[in-house]
């Protein structure tokens, strides 16, 4: 008997809970702005799967870290990196980066993501990861 098991390390037990209904082919439309992020850390090379809301703006989707002091992954985007993610039942290829502090990038990120959860208050230091997606994937991410 052969078991399967994740190269992905997900965070907490919480974050298991909310990605294990993600994964399901009848997640669709259960947490429309619910995603999952898989990338592999910039230092320990770990393969880390998180849960986290997000904001589309055309191809590109918009991911708030609020509370960003408390967090670290976000961190691993300072450089454009390589990530997937899971959207819609789908994966998608893209790239993450951080939205630099007083852009335009950064400003239009927030007004994305602010009409997309317009009751959230949002200090104007909270940092923006912008993942600009590439297409769907062809094969399934080993779960």
């Amino acid at each position: 008997m052969t078991t399967s098991t994740s190269r992905y390390q997900e965070q907490a037990f919480g974050a298991s809970v909310i990605l294990s209904p993600l994964r399901s082919p009848l997640a669709l439309g259960l947490g429309h702005n619910l995603c999952q992020l898989r990338y592999q850390a910039r230092l320990s090379g770990r393969h880390i799967a998180l849960p986290v809301s997000y904001a589309r703006m055309g191809d590109s989707i918009v991911v708030r870290v609020a509370r960003a002091d408390t967090k670290t992954w976000w961190r691993n985007f300072r450089t454009p990196r390589p990530l997937s993610v899971l959207l819609d039942g789908r994966w998608y290829r893209g790239t993450g980066h951080v939205a630099q502090p007083d852009s335009l990038e950064r400003e239009e990120a927030a007004a994305v993501y602010q009409a997309a959860f317009p009751r959230v208050r949002m200090p104007s230091t909270d940092p923006f990861v912008v993942i600009e997606l590439a297409g769907a994937d062809e094969h399934r991410i080993a779960l």
